[in-house]
C-alpha cells in the first residue's frame, strides 16, 4: 500500500465517494459500502485500475451507469493523491454537481408580461422602467412535488411523495360528558361534597370542563379505472388516518363495495397497501357510484354512521349507474351524516367544471367540495375539515337543510 494512502481516513473518503454516488443516484445501500471496502481491503491500493474495477463491480449495476462512475472515480483518485489541493476539491464532478444544483434555486426567476413594439413578448433589457417586475423564488425539488399532480407522478416520484408522510391531528368534537379540570368553570356539585365530607374546613371545590373525543370519520375511496392515477395516494391519506388510532372506518368502490378498515390499520404503509390490493379484487373496475352508496346503506350505514360522523367520499364523480338512483342515495346519505364532504382530484385542474351527471349530483349535495389533486390540496384539505368539526354549520344540499 503507497504511503498517501495509508490510514483510516482513506477509508472515510471512500464511504464519502460512494455516498456522493448514490446522491447521483447510484443505487448504493449499506450492503454495498461493506462489499466495496471489504473488495479494496482485499486487493489493496497499489493499483488505481485494479481498484476501481473492484468498486464498479459492487456499486455499478447497468452499463449506462458505468461512465459516469469512471469520470467520477478518476476525480475521486486525483483528490486521494492531493488531498490538500483545494482546487482539486472544487473539480470534483460530484461536487460540481450539487453546486450546480444549490446555485440553480439561489437566484429567483423574474418574471414580468409585456410586449415590445414588433408585437412579441419583450426581453428583460426591454422592460420599461415603471412596469411591474414579480420575483418568484425558485422552488425546491421537495416544493415541486408537493405541488405536482397527482396524475403526472412517475412511480419514482410516488415513493418519495409517499415518504413524506402526512402529519395529522385529529378532527375533535365537544362530548356530552365532562372531566374534573382546575381551568373548568362549572361546579362540579357531587365531586364537590365528596371531596369534602366530613370536613369541618373550609369547602374545596370542584370544577369540570367538556370532554373532546375525535368526530368519527367515515371515508369512501373510488378505485375505479379513471381513478388510478389519484387512488394510491389517497388510500395512503386513509391510511395515515386509521394508524392513529381514530374512530375512522375506510370503504374503497369500484364496481362492489368493500370495507379495507382492518388492512389499513397495518403500521407500515407499504405493507398496508399491498395487503388491500391482494385482497381487493375490484381495483381499477368500472365505477358503480350509486348501487355502492345503496350497499353501504343497507350493510354498513347503522354500524358506522353514529354521533355526528362526517363523510369522506373520495371519487371523480364519472359514475354509469343510474341519476335517479344516484340522487336517492346521495339524499339518503346527506340525511344521515354531519356532513358530506366530495374529494375530488380533477378540481384542482384549471377550467374545471362538473359536467358529468355524477358530479353534478355531487356538488349538489355536498356540503364541501375540496381538490385533492397533489400534496398540498389534500392537507389543505383536511385542515378545512378539522375547523369545520368546530361547529355545525347549516347545510347546503338541494331539497335538505339542518340547521
Amino acid at each position: 500500500m503507497t504511503d498517501f494512502l495509508a490510514g483510516n481516513q482513506t477509508v472515510s473518503h471512500l464511504l464519502a465517494f460512494l455516498r456522493g454516488l448514490r446522491a447521483m443516484g447510484f443505487r448504493i445501500g449499506s450492503d454495498e459500502e461493506q462489499l466495496a471496502l471489504t473488495a479494496i481491503s482485499e486487493v489493496g491500493w497499489e493499483s488505481e485500475s485494479v481498484c476501481r474495477d473492484a468498486v464498479a463491480a459492487v456499486v455499478v449495476k447497468n452499463p449506462v451507469e458505468y461512465p459516469l462512475f469512471v469520470m467520477a472515480w478518476q476525480q475521486f483518485w486525483l483528490l486521494l493523491r492531493r488531498p490538500g489541493d483545494s482546487w482539486v476539491a472544487r473539480q470534483t464532478l460530484m461536487s460540481s454537481v450539487m453546486r450546480q444544483k444549490s446555485e440553480r434555486h439561489k437566484r429567483p426567476d423574474v418574471i414580468w408580461m409585456g410586449q415590445n413594439q414588433a408585437g412579441r413578448p419583450a426581453s428583460e433589457e426591454e422592460a420599461p422602467d415603471n412596469f411591474s417586475v414579480f420575483l418568484k423564488g425558485a422552488q425546491t425539488p421537495d416544493e415541486v412535488l408537493r405541488y405536482k399532480d397527482f396524475s403526472k407522478l412517475t412511480e419514482a416520484e410516488v415513493q418519495e411523495l409517499l415518504s413524506f408522510g402526512l402529519h395529522l391531528e385529529p378532527a375533535k368534537q365537544r362530548s356530552l360528558r365532562r372531566t374534573a379540570s382546575r381551568q373548568g368553570k362549572t361546579l362540579d356539585l357531587s365531586a364537590t361534597l365528596r371531596k369534602n365530607a366530613g370536613s369541618t374546613e373550609v369547602a374545596q371545590l370542584v370544577y369540570q370542563k367538556r370532554r373532546t373525543k375525535p368526530r368519527p370519520l367515515v371515508m369512501i375511496c373510488d378505485v375505479s379505472g379513471s381513478m388510478d392515477p389519484y387512488s394510491r395516494v389517497m388510500l395512503r391519506f386513509a391510511h395515515a388516518l386509521c394508524v392513529n388510532d381514530w374512530d375512522i372506518e375506510v370503504f374503497v368502490f369500484s364496481t362492489r363495495l368493500t370495507r379495507v378498515t382492518r388492512w389499513l390499520e397495518i403500521a407500515d404503509g407499504n405493507d398496508a397497501l399491498s395487503t388491500l390490493t391482494a385482497n381487493v379484487q375490484h381495483m381499477s373496475g368500472g365505477t358503480r357510484l350509486a348501487q355502492t352508496l345503496r350497499d353501504f346503506h343497507d350493510d354498513h350505514a347503522r354500524t358506522v354512521l353514529h354521533t355526528g360522523a362526517i363523510v369522506l367520499l373520495a371519487t371523480d364523480g364519472l359514475d354509469t349507474g343510474s341519476t335517479e338512483e344516484l340522487e336517492t342515495q346521495l339524499r339518503r346519505l346527506c340525511r344521515l351524516s354531519q356532513q358530506l364532504i366530495w374529494l375530488n382530484p380533477l378540481a384542482g385542474h384549471p377550467g374545471y367544471t362538473p359536467t358529468a351527471r355524477g358530479a353534478k349530483l355531487l356538488q349538489a349535495y355536498a356540503d364541501h367540495a375540496f381538490p385533492a389533486h397533489n400534496f398540498n390540496a389534500l392537507d389543505a384539505a383536511w385542515q378545512r375539515i378539522r375547523v369545520l368539526r368546530q361547529s355545525r354549520p347549516p347545510r347546503r344540499q338541494s331539497g335538505f337543510t339542518e340547521g
